[in-house]
């Protein structure tokens, strides 16, 4: 479950860069997974507060532990 949420929250990051409607290329999910970020209200508005932990991922982390 945890998966599917940072999935699919990477591809809408990237769509929101890449534009919407078309098929993602890998780079371009790559480059949402590294500027992806699920604070605390995200996590509510996905119905997912307790479920997992707040998360932001970069370049230079990717375990996104250093929020």
């Amino acid at each position: 479950m945890v998966f599917g949420i940072i999935s699919t929250e990477a591809i809408r990051t990237a769509q929101e860069k890449y534009g919407k409607g078309r098929p993602m290329t890998g780079d371009e999910i790559r480059w949402g997974l590294e500027h992806l970020s699920i604070d605390d209200r995200k996590l509510k508005q996905l119905g997912a507060t307790g479920f997992m932990q707040a998360l932001r991922v970069s370049c230079m982390d990717h375990e996104g532990a250093a929020r």
